[in-house]
C-alpha cells in the first residue's frame, strides 16, 4: 500500500511539472497564431497526450472564417451540452472520439478530458479538449484540478491576446 502511495505521489508530481511547463510555454508566445499552436501542438507533446483541440462556439453570426489547425468551431450551446451547464471539467473513458471536437483525429480518441473555457463575458464559451488513444487515460472520478488550472490560464492568456474585457 505504501509503495502504491509513493507511485501515485510521483505520478502527480510529474503531472504538475508538465502543467507548469505548459504555463511557461504560454507565457513565451509571441503571436496569437503561436498561442493556438502552443495549445494544440506543444501541450500535446508536453503532456504526452495524443490530441488537443481548442474549441470555441460560433457566435451565430454566420459561417466562421477561422481555419486554424487544432481550432474547432462549435455550434452555440455545444459547450453546455458536452461539459454540462454547471461543470468546469468532464472526464470520459472508453468512448469514441467526437469529430465536432477532435476533427479528423476523432477516430484516435478513446478517452477525453473536456475543460470549459470562458475567454470573456463578451465572447462565446469554448472547450479545451484533451484526447487519448488509451481508453482509460481519463476517467470519471480522476482528479481534474490541474487540467482545470491549465484551462483557466489558457483562457486568460487568450483574453489578453484578443484584448477582451473580463
Amino acid at each position: 500500500r505504501q509503495g502504491e502511495l509513493i507511485k501515485t505521489g510521483r505520478k502527480n508530481l510529474n503531472t504538475q511539472a508538465r502543467i507548469h511547463e505548459c504555463v511557461l510555454a504560454l507565457l513565451e508566445v509571441k503571436s496569437f497564431e503561436q498561442l493556438i499552436q502552443t495549445i494544440t501542438t506543444d501541450f500535446a507533446i508536453l503532456l504526452d497526450i495524443d490530441i488537443i483541440a481548442l474549441c470555441i462556439e460560433s457566435n451565430g453570426a454566420g459561417e466562421a472564417s477561422i481555419r486554424t489547425r487544432g481550432l474547432q468551431i462549435l455550434q452555440p450551446g455545444t459547450t453546455d451540452a458536452l461539459v454540462g451547464a454547471n461543470r468546469q471539467v468532464v472526464l470520459r473513458s472508453d468512448i469514441e472520439g467526437n469529430p465536432e471536437i477532435f476533427g479528423g483525429g476523432a477516430t484516435l480518441v478513446r478517452s477525453e478530458a473536456l475543460a470549459r473555457i470562458n475567454v470573456s463575458n463578451s465572447a462565446p464559451p469554448g472547450i479545451l479538449a484533451f484526447g487519448s488513444r488509451h481508453f482509460d487515460k481519463f476517467h470519471p472520478g480522476q482528479a481534474s484540478d490541474l487540467l482545470s488550472f491549465l484551462a483557466r490560464v489558457s483562457q486568460n492568456i487568450i483574453r489578453l491576446w484578443l484584448e477582451l474585457p473580463d
